[in-house]
């Protein structure tokens, strides 16, 4: 607050003070001090109540110079935090930063605990966090990107697509998450659905997490398959699909997924041996036939079920009969 001007005027005031007071009064004034005689020119001690004033204001100015300084040291320090709490706010990385300023806290509060989600097209005006921006679309987007020098914690929501995606790109990236799922959560089912695309019976029986039908479905596709088969008997893929409780929809899947790799008879066969232990395997069965083309087969079969069952497929043949083109999965 203009200290240096403040000084330099007074000490010029002050100057002029003692000048006009020793040209007009020229005259000595002796003063008892603690039994002790001070003679000085009047003008000294005139000077010297204005010097201490002057000290005094001085100190106070200097004082209070200081406290301004340190806090706005403290705001520029927490107003360089404010890019670091912008940056965990787009990472979910909900970590509070040490703030000293009230009104900067609250909004440090704010963004420590939300979900930050930004329009499409969005940009800073800063390189660093238009650069995380594009990280957090490359893995929204199903890429694995290299997240290391963020250090997201294992429980990121980020973090975990990231692995996700690294599933996806390299299954075998399941042997890292599997030691450490103990129980099922979301990351340990989605590296379970994973694991099951390459590992051996005897490393997937000891998993203990418990399987999803995407995992058995995963493991009955590798059944006679060309890459990573896996030895399954048919009872075993009975005790699979009751073990996940399979619908007739998941049933018809594991049969489109089943006749790319096996032979039209062995197809029928693992779908009839299905159906005689559960009965959502029906359709899996009348399924087959149908694409097959055994509509003798499949019309012989349904049959043997009531009219209200299986009402799709009788649609579908009946359409098939009056020479209709139709594709039976538009009916499933």
């Amino acid at each position: 607050m203009y200290f240096k001007r403040y000084t330099l005027l007074s000490v010029i005031f002050l100057v002029l003070v003692v000048a006009y007071t020793h040209l007009f009064v020229d005259q000595v004034f002796t003063m008892d001090i603690f039994g002790s005689s001070f003679s000085f020119p009047v003008a000294f001690w005139v000077i010297i109540p204005a010097l201490l004033l002057l000290a005094a204001t001085l100190a106070h100015f200097g004082f209070y110079s200081v406290v301004n300084s340190l806090k706005r040291i403290r705001l520029e320090k927490d107003l360089d935090k404010s890019k670091t709490m912008v940056k965990n706010a787009l990472l979910g990385n909900h970590r509070s930063q040490s703030i000293h300023d009230s009104r900067l806290n609250l909004i440090n509060s704010l963004l420590a605990n939300t979900a930050m989600t930004l329009p499409k097209g969005f940009a800073f005006d800063d390189d660093e966090l238009n650069e995380i921006l594009s990280v957090i679309n490359r893995v929204k987007s199903g890429e694995y990107v290299d997240l290391s020098r963020y250090k997201l914690p294992s429980d990121n929501v980020l973090a975990m697509q990231n692995q996700c995606n690294r599933l996806d790109v390299e299954p075998t990236f399941a042997d890292k998450l599997m030691g450490g799922c103990q129980e099922p959560s979301s990351m340990c089912v989605r590296a379970f659905e994973a694991y099951a695309t390459y590992a051996d019976k005897r490393r997937l029986e000891r998993v203990t997490l418990p399987k999803s039908k995407k995992v058995v479905l995963n493991m009955l596709a590798r059944y006679e398959s060309e890459k990573n088969p896996l030895d399954l008997t048919k009872d075993e893929m009975v005790a699979l699909c009751k073990e996940v409780e399979f619908d007739d929809k998941d049933f018809i899947k594991l049969v489109q997924i089943l006749k790319e790799n096996i032979q039209p008879d062995e197809l029928l066969e693992i779908c009839y041996h299905l159906q005689m232990e559960i009965e959502a395997a029906a359709s899996a069965y009348l399924y087959a036939n149908l694409e097959l083309e055994k509509n003798d087969v499949a019309k012989e079969y349904l049959e043997q079920f009531d009219e209200d069952e299986l009402r799709p497929f009788r649609y579908y043949m009946s359409l098939k009969r009056f020479g209709q083109k139709v594709v039976l999965s538009d009916f499933l």
